[in-house]
């Protein structure tokens, strides 16, 4: 499998796993406080889209979490996410894959760091995101569990043992938070 295809299929689970955790969300009690969720949610898409705007070399432009007036407003969002990033990777070759990223805020990681990092290449991001998205969804997911709802199981084998059902975001994405 090239380097393409294999992230073609990694964040094709990412987008289904997503949308699972976003479907247990909105199972959730109406009348439960959702906040830390809803500020976990963001965070998982905010670096989703940094990350896409970085590869396309797109100037930064993440709205701040107040423009979003429910979970709703979040979730097309990360649907809009997915329809993106998958354009992107269906475009992506050996040498795309290779390219270094600039990072806008290379300094603050230098200055945590004390010393300069190394440059990462688009290989070595989608491997971040998908990784980081792949944490906060556990947390999210312990959240769910916290607040008495059935967290999904959006393991990566799981979803290859289901025959890699692609995401339901058009199920969710009309509901109310």
């Amino acid at each position: 499998m090239s380097s393409a295809a294999h992230f073609s299929e990694l964040y094709r689970h990412m987008s289904w796993a997503d949308a699972t955790v976003w479907q247990a969300v909105f199972e959730l009690p109406k009348n439960v406080d959702k906040t830390v969720i809803r500020e976990k949610l963001y965070h998982i898409h905010t670096v989703q889209h940094a990350y896409l705007q970085i590869w396309q070399k797109k100037e930064m432009s993440i709205p701040p979490l107040e423009t979003f007036a429910d979970l709703t407003e979040i979730v097309h969002w990360a649907a809009e996410y997915h329809a993106n990033v998958e354009r992107f990777i269906a475009e992506l070759d050996k040498a795309k894959l290779a390219t270094t990223v600039k990072f806008p805020w290379i300094g603050h990681i230098e200055e945590r760091f004390g010393k300069p990092v190394p440059a990462a290449t688009v290989t070595q991001t989608l491997t971040q995101v998908s990784a980081h998205s792949s944490y906060h969804r556990g947390q999210v997911n312990t959240l769910i569990r916290a607040l008495e709802g059935e967290p999904p199981l959006t393991d990566f084998i799981a979803w290859i043992w289901q025959k890699s059902p692609a995401a339901a975001w058009d199920k969710i994405s009309n509901k109310q938070s």
